[in-house]
């Protein structure tokens, strides 16, 4: 992946004469990776969102209540709300926790909540108000089909080992049931009845199976096959599940991307009825002998997105009239108060942040305006270095994404789904977007509405999700992709810019997702995982060269890095750099390939190897216009002379870093920070550079002509706060500078009286009066005089520098190129003999001192 950067360095190599070599221009292997850093800047959450999976309607204190649980960093947290007075009653924050997509009430009112993360069972008492917690289930990272029994014991499926676990609320105990489909992940979905569970799993060989709770048994239950299925149905998964009596409605996900509500009658064991289109996930509670289901409406052969009834004795439709395409996502019938206006029993669920009430009577589906649930933070997945300071970035199970203004924080959004890699190239973005592997085109030269972003293709159809990596390849969008879950095996699709057509080239590597790409040549570089949709059946990630002439891989090795036995599972970023070579990174290991023989030439192993399962987002790279390699091995920011390899790896955790116009690096927290952002300045000084010139910043202002930024006793700060476009300006052998300045550095108070055109200066204890046109000023009443004089700009009022610090006695340094130092320590500088030091000074108020005032935060902290 192409990650934004600094100016690439071109390596010029000359032809010369000696023995026909190719030799250098210039000895990179000088550089030092060891750059000063400047503490990182937390710039804020850019993406907040009130996130409601799923719901629970109770009854609390008289009251009618919701619980749901909010999705957001750096936890997720458990909301009780009043739905009669719109109020969130109580919070709590669950430490590990993502989201929840199940909640469910006992008997006795407690409300039971299923989280993804750390995996456990959240109890709540609506009489303590209190919520407790069972232990750790170790090694699952996500739960599905939350159902109780007649006891009210918790049931519950898991990812990654598609296990059952039994909680007894009485004991606090945990019963594993054990992997209920091998070779799987899933048990997504499960519904309970009279001492039975029914379970659905999520694989290309999805499963339906009966469990006796008691002694554990399973039955396997033949897939659905009912006469309104089309020919050659294959359930790919039980996405979700409700029961009914003695019905089981399965919310079924087949291969050809359709979602059909098929209904399995428990009394007669057999399926029984299937609806195509359902989009809904669970029907309704009962209400008057019908259920109700969000879907195409099968009256019209489901072209219609409507809310419609199912007659649970005649298994026959109805539409209520209610139009609406979203999900019901829990809930249930309430009369709502304080709303004559949805007379009766409205259907109540979570939807957008809100509650959303589909109301029989009205035939209408309402969003209620006076939800009042809090907006948190959102983790961002994915940021890329758009133009103009600008940053553009997407987050999970967001449907928008947002352009970052660097310089004033402004934020714009654009509709969106949960991005996966976003690549900029000119004014055109495109995001590589969950599900579906779909690919949508941002044009940044048009405004954003609703057809900016456009929808350019989607790869569903070919199993698979996600899109990890884009490149540009003559005029075609190249992607790399990663499959469906229950499947293995990636691929690389081609989108034609010119043409709209599209192609997908499928499991080129087998059983392998493709995580990484670069272009070069006509030929396609990729990278690979063993990981997919399901468990791995390869042993070793490759990188291999793909032939955009003959849409075929000409060649793939698993790079070989000596000293390492552990295989590399996964490589995620790979760029070519400046000296020609393919670079590649697996967690702890840097490395360079031979982009014809793929052999390795060099590595470097910055942090550990680990053969787990990782993410491509903490495996980037930018080469730098200094010649460095930046990179987050693990996590860890770390810098690297690809020539010697030597390198210096840093304490400070990100993901997804990128490098903006204004020469920062922009990059999001790591772990439970990945909601926040970041913005961190790599000095152009080495850490001993830059400690040498400190004593002397320190004691010292420095500025430089044409620049707005100063360094006033070590600080970054701005020549004058208010207009970011005031200068210091060279005249003759004087310096001008705005009026602000002497307050900015020397802690002066400025007086001004227009009317007389007039200045008053108090500083270090003296008062210096002049004013504008006149060459002549005091000190202290003592007449001094000047060679140029005070002056009106359209900047303001700008003062003679050089004249006035020299009257107070004050070092004054000024070199040809337009560096001025001011200081207490007549004997600071020497110009014959501190050369080094003042050329290091110069890089410090020319390149970092602007990096530092960049963006829109211009507090004296740095």
């Amino acid at each position: 992946m192409k990650r934004q950067g600094w100016k690439w360095v071109i390596a010029i190599m000359v032809l010369t004469s000696i023995m026909g070599t190719l030799t250098p221009a210039k000895v990179e292997g000088s550089i030092s990776p060891h750059k000063k850093i400047y503490e990182p800047e937390y710039l804020g959450e850019p993406l907040t969102q009130t996130l409601l999976l799923h719901t629970a309607l109770g009854m609390e204190d008289g009251h009618n209540m919701l619980y749901t649980t909010m999705s957001g960093k750096p936890n997720g947290q458990f909301i009780v709300y009043n739905l009669d007075t719109h109020t969130v009653m109580n919070t709590f924050e669950l430490p590990g926790v993502k989201n929840s997509w199940s909640h469910k009430i006992d008997s006795k009112g407690n409300v039971y909540m299923l989280p993804h993360g750390y995996v456990r069972v959240y109890q709540y008492s609506p009489v303590t108000k209190q919520i407790k917690q069972s232990e750790l289930v170790a090694g699952e990272t996500a739960t599905y089909g939350l159902n109780m029994d007649e006891n009210d014991n918790v049931y519950f499926g898991t990812f990654p080992s598609a296990k059952v676990i039994k909680y007894n609320p009485v004991t606090n105990e945990l019963t594993d049931f054990g992997t209920i489909f091998p070779g799987q992940k899933y048990v997504m979905s499960m519904v309970y009845h009279e001492g039975f569970l029914y379970a659905g799993g999520q694989d290309q060989n999805s499963m339906f199976v009966k469990i006796n709770v008691a002694t554990g048994e399973k039955t396997p239950i033949p897939n659905p096959n009912t006469p309104d299925l089309p020919a050659g149905f294959k359930p790919i998964s039980y996405y979700m599940m409700s029961i009914v009596d003695n019905l089981i409605f399965a919310q079924i996900k087949a291969e050809n991307g359709v979602y059909y509500m098929c209904i399995y009658d428990i009394n007669q064991q057999k399926w029984v009825k299937a609806f195509a289109r359902s989009f809904g996930h669970y029907v309704s509670p009962k209400l008057d002998g019908k259920v109700y289901l969000l879907g195409g409406l099968p009256s019209d052969g489901g072209k219609t997105n409507a809310l419609y009834s199912i007659d649970m004795t005649t298994l026959k439709t109805e539409d209520t009239g209610i139009r609406y395409f979203g999900n019901y996502t829990g809930g249930g019938w309430v009369e709502l108060k304080n709303r004559p206006d949805l007379p009766g029993k409205s259907l109540v669920t979570v939807q957008n942040g809100m509650v959303l009430a589909f109301n029989l009577a009205t035939k209408k589906a309402e969003f209620l305006k006076e939800s009042n649930f809090p907006a948190i933070g959102i983790h961002i997945q994915d940021l890329e270095a758009g133009p103009d300071n600008k940053l553009i970035m997407g987050g999970y199970m967001l449907d928008n994404g947002v352009i970052y203004d660097t310089e004033t924080g402004a934020s714009q959004e654009f509709a969106t789904t949960q991005t996966e890699a976003i690549k900029r190239i000119g004014n055109k973005v495109y995001l590589g977007c969950y599900t579906q592997a779909t690919l949508y085109e941002l044009d940044l030269a048009k405004p954003i509405g609703p057809t900016n972003p456009k929808k350019l293709a989607y790869f569903g159809t070919e199993l698979q999700d996600r899109i990890f990596d884009i490149v540009e390849a003559d005029g075609k969008i190249v992607m790399g992709t990663y499959p469906r879950a229950g499947f293995q095996g990636g691929g690389i699709a081609i989108y034609d810019l010119a043409t709209g057509a599209s192609q997908f080239y499928k499991n080129i590597i087998p059983d392998q997702s493709v995580e990484g790409l670069a272009y070069k040549d006509g030929k396609v570089y990729g990278s690979t995982s063993i990981f997919g949709g399901s468990f791995p059946t390869q042993k070793e990630a490759k990188v291999f060269i793909f032939d955009m002439a003959t849409r075929q891989v000409v060649k793939e090795a698993a790079p070989k890095i000596k000293g390492v036995e552990t295989p590399l599972t996964l490589i995620g970023d790979i760029e070519f750099g400046p000296d020609g070579n393919l670079w590649g990174i697996s967690t702890g290991a840097v490395f360079a390939l031979d982009p014809v023989t793929l052999d390795t030439v060099k590595a470097i192993i910055v942090d550990k190897i680990s053969d787990k399962r990782t993410l491509p987002t903490i495996a980037h790279m930018i080469f730098g216009e200094d010649g460095l390699l930046y990179t987050n091995t693990n996590g860890f920011f770390a810098m690297i002379n690809p020539v010697t390899l030597e390198y210096k790896k840093t304490p400070i955790k990100m993901t997804y870093p990128t490098i903006a116009t204004d020469g920062n690096m922009y990059y999001t927290g790591f772990s439970s920070d990945t909601h926040k952002l970041y913005r961190m300045t790599v000095s152009e000084l080495t850490e001993t550079e830059y400690s040498a010139i400190s004593g002397k910043l320190n004691d010292s202002v420095v500025l430089f002509t044409g620049q707005n930024g100063i360094s006033a006793n070590g600080k970054a700060k701005l020549i004058d706060p208010a207009n970011k476009h005031a200068i210091a300006i060279a005249m003759n052998s004087e310096t001008l500078v705005p009026s602000s300045f002497f307050t900015q550095a020397m802690n002066a108070r400025v007086e001004w009286t227009p009317e007389t055109q007039s200045a008053v200066i108090h500083v270090d204890g003296k008062v210096i009066r002049i004013k504008v046109g006149e060459s002549q000023y005091s000190v202290d009443g003592k007449m001094k005089e000047t060679e140029v004089p005070a002056q009106m700009m359209e900047q303001g009022l700008v003062l003679p520098l050089k004249s006035l610090v020299k009257s107070l006695g004050k070092f004054y340094f000024k070199d040809n190129d337009g560096l001025v130092v001011i200081s207490d320590d007549v004997n600071l500088l020497n110009k014959g003999l501190d050369k080094e030091l003042i050329d290091d000074i110069k890089t410090y108020i020319t390149k970092d001192v602007p990096r530092l005032l960049a963006g829109f935060k211009k507090e004296d902290i740095r």
